[in-house]
């Protein structure tokens, strides 16, 4: 069976932040057989998160097309680390810029890779139900995956949200998926600023309604409506049967 994708990329600067330090690839609404979709966050605490996200996206965006996920953010970290070294004599601080990075690359033929760094994250929505594909590279995650807590235990832990893992420092790791899909279902990728604020039944109940230009747009609207305490970015992809 051969696929063909729609996708629609929002981002938003919530309501309690000034700026937004997220980057989305590509943002408004696109349709193909083929492509690369991803969702940046720059680090919060960091200087330069915005610069490092943009950074990342505008490496994945100008690959060479036929590249692996795991090319792709090996050509955003090394953009990232040499917009770096560009700054240190004028902007120091940009020393400690950081991001995530989550995208999708879109084969017609293939299952959907993702590739992932940090604590944005995937989803694949097939009707009313909604798994997480990725996850996140946090403290409390970690110890999750490693077996040494449960999830109810992990998320007690105060380093339940301390990053581990992201884009802007050398020893970073990349963790990749291949994604089974069927025509109508849905990935979404977002920031935290969403999956922060909205519970997987309420994205998945959301993200199975309406254009995927709607679904993005109501996915941002809800976070929004439930405080919108962070920058908020979605990609909605919808396979459509070749």
């Amino acid at each position: 069976m051969t696929y063909t994708y729609r996708w629609a990329g929002v981002t938003d600067a919530g309501k309690t932040r000034t700026e937004n330090q997220d980057s989305v690839y590509p943002e408004g609404l696109g349709e193909g057989s083929i492509g690369v979709v991803a969702v940046a966050d720059g680090l919060g605490g960091h200087p330069g998160g915005d610069i490092a996200s943009r950074c990342a996206v505008d490496a994945v965006a100008q690959a060479p097309e036929g590249c692996s996920g795991a090319d792709l953010v090996g050509a955003a970290h090394d953009a990232i680390m040499a917009r770096i070294g560009e700054a240190l004599g004028e902007r120091p601080e940009l020393i400690a810029m950081a991001t995530t990075l989550t995208l999708a690359v879109l084969s017609p033929t293939e299952p959907i890779e993702i590739a992932h760094v940090g604590d944005s994250r995937a989803y694949l929505a097939n009707g009313t139900d909604i798994v997480q594909v990725t996850d996140d590279h946090t403290h409390g995650m970690d110890r999750v995956v490693a077996g040494e807590l449960s999830l109810e235990e992990a998320q007690q832990d105060p380093d339940w949200h301390v990053m581990s893992n992201w884009l802007g420092f050398e020893s970073y790791r990349v963790a990749t998926y291949r994604v089974p899909v069927e025509p109508g279902d849905r990935l979404l990728l977002c920031s935290d600023g969403l999956s922060n604020m909205l519970t997987d039944d309420q994205i998945a109940d959301i993200l199975n309604t309406g254009t995927v230009e709607r679904s993005a747009a109501a996915l941002i609207d809800a976070a929004n409506a439930a405080g919108g305490l962070d920058n908020i970015t979605v990609v909605v992809v919808e396979i459509v049967k070749g």
